[in-house]
């Protein structure tokens, strides 16, 4: 008999957390196991990234209204306990939490957390949960060393249980796309892939950037993704004079956006809070140096000075000066792009993280 495994998410709109949970789900159907995939909520793009669950996954929506919704809860803990399913694991706050409900509906289930929220970015409401409900979980997987170590402060009882286990990616093949490119005078090619929301902080990148414009270095920016600021990024790209610049592609597939990452010469994150960003590690893979804002799991993933330059969060001056000095000099882009690479062959394998994972899931 095979076993049995679920996941629960809050959705399947684009996302790191998202994509992180497919490739979960399609690599323990790859071993054997039979995966089931709970979709807590439905909106308009609920299903945006559902292709890309393998075809041996079976996808269940709760329809849910909340985290505390008594009906959809009930129905995933009866398909639980009709299905025979051990291993329920979740990420993000409603999903976390939707699944410590079913946890306790179903007395034999191990449910493992996914955790990329620092205490920072959770309500009063959300933190009170958490150390009430501390014991519901098997155990809590923290994908990077700050999330760690601000859920023992918060649940120091609980220390044993709260695993690290860094998100990871595929290695690409290697393409020596700067010793192509070195010595080229043509525009250097700039790339940041994120929601355009306020936690992406593209304003932030676009006065740097508006600086560097009117300094008169040749540059390009293309940013993936899609958001409720785009009109007001539109606004800002327009007033920094940088509309013939920067490039607001929207969302893409993600073969497209491996693409892009491929073409580009440099990566920029100007997060104002991040657990472990997927993109910066997709990034590091393809040989790009990373100009990012040092918050959450970025400093986990980027050395300063090694793989590329980390900048205080809201300093337009230092996001600036480090991206002149990458813009300026193709041989530094070329010296940390190639330690980029090395650094996620070395540490940050799919593969190396997911025999982590199935170890959680098939201790005694």
């Amino acid at each position: 008999m095979k076993k049995s495994i679920a996941f629960l998410i809050n959705s399947l709109e684009f996302g790191g957390a998202q994509r992180v949970f497919i490739d979960d789900a399609n690599a323990f159907l790859r071993e054997g196991y039979k995966v089931t995939f709970f979709v807590l909520y439905e909106g308009k793009t609920e299903d945006a990234l559902a292709s890309e669950l393998d075809a041996g996954v079976e996808l269940v929506h709760l329809a849910a209204r909340s985290a505390f919704d008594g009906k959809a809860l009930r129905r995933c803990a009866y398909y639980v306990k009709q299905n025979s399913i051990g291993t329920l694991i979740t990420t993000l706050n409603d999903g976390n939490r939707s699944g410590q409900w079913v946890a306790l509906m179903v007395p034999h289930l191990r449910l493992i957390e996914r955790e990329a929220n620092t205490l920072s970015t959770k309500t009063f409401l959300q933190k009170m949960l958490d150390v009430v409900f501390f014991w519901v979980p098997y155990k809590v997987i923290a994908v990077s060393s700050e999330i760690q170590k601000s859920l023992i402060r918060l649940r120091p009882f609980s220390r044993k249980k709260i695993l690290l286990l860094p998100n990871a990616v595929t290695l690409p093949p290697l393409r020596d796309t700067f010793a192509e490119r070195a010595g080229v005078a043509a525009p250097v090619r700039i790339l940041s892939v994120g929601r355009l929301t306020e936690q992406k902080n593209y304003a932030l990148l676009i006065e740097a950037l508006g600086t560097l414009h009117q300094e008169g270095l040749d540059f390009l920016l293309t940013i993936v993704g899609e958001g409720v600021l785009r009109e007001s990024l539109e606004e800002r790209i327009q007033r920094a004079g940088l509309k013939e610049r920067v490039s607001l592609l929207g969302h893409l597939s993600h073969a497209a956006v491996l693409e892009q990452y491929a073409q580009a010469d440099i990566f920029v994150s100007t997060s104002r809070w991040e657990g472990s960003p997927n993109v910066v590690l997709e990034a590091l893979s393809y040989g790009l140096p990373v100009v990012a804002t040092a918050v959450g799991g970025v400093p986990d993933v980027v050395t300063d000075g090694v793989e590329g330059v980390l900048v205080p969060s809201e300093d337009t001056a230092a996001l600036a000066k480090a991206l002149k000095s990458l813009i300026k000099d193709p041989a530094l882009r070329k010296k940390l792009g190639t330690a980029a690479r090395r650094h996620v062959e070395r540490d940050f394998s799919r593969e190396a993280r997911f025999a982590r994972l199935r170890g959680i899931v098939e201790a005694a």
